[in-house]
């Protein structure tokens, strides 16, 4: 080798790099992959030694990884969830996104929403958590990447040969890194990319409206809507939903409210119908008075017939004391007949349901409660049962006498063994 010759493209190579000041990041990327181009060019035709031209070579390859991998880092996407802060108190999250936007994340009912949940209002410690965004530190396995990158996969042996490959064990391991960043950070991807519920948005939006109206006319504005949709007083909020679920006053008030204000509705108006019976009552006992019924009827012969006024008296307040007997054994049948029929729908309603448990053959001693309310809250066997402890209670029962393995499992295995 002639030590003497210079190197012609070096030159070149210093200049593309001075002239790289002014430059954007990708025009820089591009000259110096432009300026290795040129040098690998001289070096192939040169009369340098192999070894030489391969060390160079090395260094070129090790050099386009190293700019592969920041043009991969500036293209990184920012919108990803960086870093999630449960908030005391509640069920919900506090996330930050790599592009400086905060949203909240609900882990229980995997809901995520822009606008900050109610139960949030007015907490200082969440006005900390909204207001800057935490620093968050790079993760070490793409600097372990990226340090492998530049001094690991791309080392040269000892005579200059190519560079040694990593082994199968070392390739597993970082495929398995890989696959765990990616696996924590689908949960939060899908929550960005899941549409915030209607109902949810609305509950929201109700929210603040309710800020903008005092609470008692909020409150009898919804007694008004009960009474216009028809609530029964022997209901129950459950049963009477329907009616009212799709009327705007129905978000007047949170659900707490709504429930409250229910229950004292229909016991106001349980305490009206007893009033006004008891009105009628006494109205139709002093239309049935003895003066009335003299007034009434005094120049009736039949009247006339008993002498004495204390007899007649007499003889009217036994017939109505009979009448009056007669009127409360009728009631207490009839009270008595319902309670009776009350009694046979409970019962059948628990027959149902428990016809309902058995045809799940997917069941096992170790489902849970809220995995089958899932799969049988739409079955009307399951709304016959008004009680949710109830339902709970004899699912329970159930379960407890089932094996480990399903119904079906059993069914699968004895039919592969025929």
């Amino acid at each position: 080798m002639d030590t003497s010759s210079p190197a012609p493209q070096a030159a070149p190579v210093a200049a593309a790099t001075a002239n790289t000041a002014g430059l954007q990041p990708d025009a820089i990327a591009e000259a110096q992959a432009k300026a290795q181009a040129a040098l690998a060019q001289y070096l192939a035709q040169s009369k340098f030694p192999c070894t030489t031209r391969m060390k160079f070579q090395s260094k070129n390859l090790a050099l386009q990884h190293s700019q592969l991998q920041q043009k991969k880092e500036e293209k990184k996407d920012n919108t990803r969830p960086i870093s999630s802060t449960p908030v005391s108190g509640t069920a919900w999250c506090v996330v930050w996104t790599g592009d400086g936007k905060v949203f909240f994340y609900n882990p229980s009912t995997k809901t995520s929403v822009w606008e900050r949940p109610p139960e949030m209002y007015g907490r200082a410690d969440v006005d900390v958590l909204v207001s800057k965004c935490p620093e968050v530190k790079k993760d070490e396995p793409e600097h372990a990447n990226a340090e492998g990158d530049s001094d690991g996969s791309d080392e040269e042996t000892e005579d200059g040969g190519p560079p040694k490959k990593k082994s199968r064990s070392e390739r597993k391991k970082e495929a398995l890194l890989a696959q765990q960043k990616k696996d924590k950070e689908k949960p939060v991807r899908q929550m960005l990319e899941k549409p915030i519920d209607p109902a949810v948005q609305a509950e929201l939006q109700a929210q603040r409206d309710r800020e903008k109206m005092p609470l008692e006319e909020r409150l009898m504005q919804f007694k008004t809507m009960l009474g216009e949709k028809g609530v029964a007083t022997g209901s129950t909020f459950e049963k009477e939903l329907s009616k009212i679920v799709f009327d705007p006053r129905y978000l007047l008030l949170s659900a707490t409210e709504r429930r409250a204000c229910f229950d004292a509705y229909v016991r106001e108006k349980l305490e009206q119908e007893r009033a006004e019976k008891k009105r009628r009552m006494k109205e139709a006992k002093e239309k049935s008075s003895f003066s009335s019924f003299g007034s009434k009827f005094g120049k009736d012969p039949r009247f006339k017939a008993v002498e004495k006024m204390r007899d007649r008296e007499d003889l009217f307040n036994e017939y109505m004391r009979d009448r009056e007997d007669l009127f409360n054994e009728y009631v207490g049948e009839l009270h008595k007949k319902e309670k009776e029929e009350r009694r046979e729908k409970k019962e059948k309603a628990k027959k149902e349901f428990m016809a309902l448990l058995a045809e799940q053959t997917s069941f096992t001693r170790k489902t849970k409660w809220s995995t089958a309310k899932k799969l049988l809250e739409n079955d009307e066997r399951y709304k016959a049962v008004e009680s949710s402890s109830s339902r709970e209670q004899m699912f329970r029962d159930h379960v407890e006498k089932l094996g480990d393995e399903s119904l079906s499992d059993i069914e699968e295995e004895a039919e592969r063994e025929k």
